[in-house]
């Protein structure tokens, strides 16, 4: 199928187009989550969740760097989510997924504790070979999530370093 030639392919060309190293942005975000790795869930307005089951979704975060294809890497982004989804499921007693509005502070943990050492180079790879037309739907949504998650992130450290400095 088309999928698997895409990854096939991507896999080839992955030395070429992945940075070798740590780009600034990526530097500056792994500092920002180092410098809040030490949130609660409750800080985030996160409740009734397993943190247990959330650390199975921050591993599958940790392992953006390990996949060298575009699906790979949303495979890895799509494995937290479904397991937020299941943890939310069995929190909630309910068997939908959850909304936006659970899924965003999740997320934001979620990123905080993996403390990813090339974040963006890993989403800007996603978004720059990533078939158009698998913008939609889950993964359109998962990317967005991302973006929401990694400005909150920002904003976070930038209230808490705001906060800190004497008047």
């Amino acid at each position: 199928t088309l999928n698997r030639i895409e990854d096939h392919i991507m896999k080839k060309i992955y030395h070429e187009s992945f940075p070798s190293s740590p780009i600034n942005e990526d530097i500056t975000f792994h500092k920002i989550t180092t410098e809040l790795s030490d949130i609660k869930p409750d800080e985030l307005g996160i409740k009734k969740v397993s943190v247990n089951e959330l650390n199975v979704a921050v591993k599958c975060i940790s392992k953006l760097d390990s996949g060298q294809s575009v699906y790979e890497k949303l495979n890895c982004i799509a494995s937290a989510y479904n397991t937020i989804n299941n943890t939310l499921k069995f929190s909630s007693g309910k068997d939908d997924d959850g909304g936006a509005e659970d899924l965003a502070p999740i997320f934001q943990y979620l990123i905080i504790k993996a403390k990813p050492e090339r974040f963006y180079s890993n989403i800007n790879y996603i978004k720059s070979y990533l078939n158009p037309d698998k913008c939609r739907g889950k993964f359109g949504f998962l990317l967005s999530q991302l973006d929401f998650a990694v400005e909150f992130i920002t904003k976070l450290y930038e209230k808490k370093h705001k906060e800190e400095k004497p008047l």
